[in-house]
C-alpha cells in the first residue's frame, strides 16, 4: 500500500474536503503549520491573505513553503481586487489587505516558490483535488499556484 498523501485545506470554512486536513477557525496563519519541514504535499488557501496584513505575508508564504516537500504545489484562490472587471476592485467591507495576481505572484516568488497564474479549471498538481472552483472564476477571483522546486 502507498504512503498517504498529506494536503492541507487552508481558510476551509464550511468547505470540508475530503482527503484533506482542513484547517480554519480558531486556526490562523499567524500561529504557524504544526507540520515538520517538507511534509506537506500540495496545500489550498482559499480567501485567507485578504485577511492577513500585507506585512505579514512574507512569513505566511514562507510557512507555506517550509511544510511543503521539493515539488510540492500551493494554489491560492483570492478576491481579485486588482482588476477594475472585478466587483471586489479596490477592496471590501473586511478585507485588510488587496489581494490579486500581481501582488500573490510576487509573494509566491519572495518566498522561493515558481508561480503561475492559473485558470478555475487548471492546476500544476496531479489531479484536479486542489481547484475550489466554487468561488467562480475571473475576474471576481484569481488563481495562483506556486511550485517549491524539486
Amino acid at each position: 500500500m502507498g504512503k498517504r498523501l498529506l494536503k492541507l485545506n487552508l481558510g476551509c470554512a464550511d468547505k470540508r474536503l475530503p482527503g484533506f486536513e482542513n484547517l480554519d477557525a480558531p486556526w490562523r496563519m499567524e500561529h504557524g503549520l504544526d507540520y515538520e519541514d517538507g511534509t506537506i504535499d500540495a496545500i489550498t488557501v482559499s480567501h485567507m491573505f485578504l485577511y492577513i496584513p500585507a506585512a505579514a505575508w512574507p512569513a505566511a508564504f514562507a510557512e507555506l513553503y517550509r511544510v511543503l516537500k521539493p515539488g510540492g504545489i500551493v494554489r491560492i484562490t483570492e478576491d481579485n481586487t486588482e482588476d477594475p472587471a472585478s466587483e471586489r476592485y479596490g477592496g471590501w467591507h473586511d478585507a485588510v489587505t488587496l489581494t490579486g495576481p500581481k501582488a500573490v505572484r510576487a509573494a509566491l516568488r519572495e518566498a522561493g516558490f515558481v508561480a503561475r497564474r492559473m485558470s478555475a479549471e487548471q492546476s500544476l498538481y496531479r489531479d484536479l483535488s486542489l481547484l475550489q472552483q466554487w468561488h467562480g472564476e475571473e475576474p471576481k477571483v484569481m488563481f495562483m499556484e506556486g511550485a517549491k522546486p524539486k
